[in-house]
């Protein structure tokens, strides 16, 4: 039998290990208890190792999610500073397309743009008529749902087509014209066509009313072969077809002189307003209803002669553009026109009671006549909003300028300027469905006293502005 292992109290060391005393089988005891220690040692080294191996792992699982963390939180660093340059750069758009202060009380929601512009003028179809491409401006404009009206005065020949729509039809040169409504309109010297248009109004309903001059070639050195009277016709854009006309006696618009050329129409009476821009001036009244028309003129349609024309750095004096009443716009109640010469600081207003009242002398009338303001520039074109805000260009100021009659400071308003796109401000025209202003320039100054540098590869004439207000014509309800 083996001798008992089992160590004695009495046979212990305080430290734990056996004593062991010198018998014969001392040799035996101390080679059980080295190997013992051995094992408890390399128990305690594996122990140890173990220990070590699971603080490493737990020191990188650490490192791991402290790393997965910082990953995380960098993420989210640039997810905000993506997000706050997003709304920076949003906020700079935003900024520059933002509302504009018009200067009269009323807010814009865009700056103008050009939506076309014309190098020179060309047709769709010529009409079998001459073209001389320096002869062809565009003054008149008009919207009616998706279509472009625009006109080409006869001023001078080689003009195929005098009241046309803007084509879809592009070109270097700018968007051909297409005429309207047919080139059956568009015959010279046929009394049922129209020979000279300068301007129309197109109302709510779809009634376009165009007002023909009847002359030709006026500012030029070829003679009008035909001269018929002018007249006022009627279309109906809805249903394609001509619903009424009119002829004007020789005493309301004389057929040697008269110059129709613009209208502003008063649906609530059926009469219509229409500036003849030659002689003194005059304004021109008809009632379609009544089938008749009259024709005021005074001190207020006149030329004031002390204006001077100072156009692109061009000195044009006093007597180049000595036209008399041109501009004209009606209040949205029917019951004020406002007026202007050309050749004029001077803003009137008119009650259209007086010019109905067809036993009224014109003395009579031009006493209710009274000075609204004196505008910042000569101008052309006149224009009326819904709300009774007025619009005109500064021919002298490559300016466009509003003003709110009923103000009790009647202080012209800058609302937008451009030396090079806006020479000229000529007509205007709403775009009740956009909500927006429309106008043409068209640098008249070179058409007339320099016509050879009127068309040239290095300049573009003739514009398209539109400019989205909010704003409607002085006949939209809603």
């Amino acid at each position: 039998t083996s001798p008992s292992l089992s160590p004695n109290p009495k046979e212990m060391a305080s430290d734990g290990r056996r004593l062991i005393a010198e018998t014969p089988n001392a040799g035996y005891y101390r080679r059980v208890q080295d190997h013992e220690e051995k094992n408890e040692e390399k128990e305690l080294m594996n122990v140890g190792q173990a220990s070590s191996t699971s603080i490493q792992a737990d020191e990188e699982d650490v490192n791991t999610r402290r790393g997965n963390c910082w990953k995380l939180f960098k993420v989210f660093v640039w997810l905000f500073v993506a997000v706050f340059l997003i709304m920076a750069v949003a906020s700079l758009i935003i900024w520059a397309t933002k509302d504009e202060d018009d200067n009269s009380g009323g807010e814009v929601s865009s700056k103008p743009k050009i939506l076309y512009e014309w190098r020179r003028v060309d047709y769709e179809k010529k009409c079998g008529h001459e073209y001389i491409e320096e002869n062809n401006v565009i003054t008149g404009v008009k919207v009616f749902e998706n279509s472009i009206f625009v006109t080409v005065p006869r001023w001078k020949p080689g003009v195929p087509s005098t009241l046309n729509k803007i084509s879809t039809t592009l070109t270097e040169d700018g968007p051909l014209l297409e005429p309207f409504p047919s080139c059956k309109y568009q015959k010279l010297g046929d009394p049922f066509a129209l020979q000279y248009v300068q301007s129309m109004e197109i109302t709510p309903r779809g009634e376009m009313w165009i007002i023909d001059a009847g002359r030709l070639y006026f500012a030029s050195d070829r003679k009008d072969p035909f001269h018929l009277p002018p007249k006022i016709i009627i279309f109906d854009l809805l249903m394609s077809k001509e619903v009424d006309r009119y002829t004007f006696s020789n005493e309301v618009a004389p057929y040697n002189s008269s110059f129709l050329n613009d209208i502003v129409v008063d649906l609530s009476t059926d009469w219509a307003y229409i500036s003849d821009a030659n002689g003194e001036g005059a304004i021109i009244a008809y009632d379609r209803l009544g089938r008749q028309a009259r024709r005021f003129t005074g001190k207020s349609t006149q030329i004031e002669p002390n204006v001077q024309f100072i156009i692109d750095g061009v000195d044009y004096g006093f007597n180049n553009f000595t036209t008399p009443e041109d501009g004209i716009a009606l209040s949205p109640d029917g019951n004020t026109l406002y007026y202007c010469a050309l050749h004029s600081l001077s803003l009137y207003m008119l009650p259209t009671k007086v010019l109905r009242n067809m036993s009224i002398s014109n003395e009579e009338i031009e006493k209710e006549s009274s000075l609204v303001t004196k505008k910042k520039s000569p101008s052309d074109g006149l224009a009326v909003t819904s709300e009774g805000k007025l619009y005109y260009g500064g021919l002298t100021t490559a300016g466009l300028y509003s003003i709110l009659p009923d103000s009790p400071i009647l202080e012209s308003k800058l609302v937008f300027q451009d030396n090079m796109t806006m020479q000229w401000v000529d007509t205007f025209a709403f775009d009740d469905k956009e909500g927006s202003i429309l106008w043409t320039t068209n640098q008249l100054q070179r058409f007339f006293t320099t016509p050879s540098d009127f068309v040239s590869e290095d300049r573009i004439p003739i514009r398209l502005f539109a400019m989205r207000t909010g704003e409607h014509s002085y006949m939209y309800k809603d």
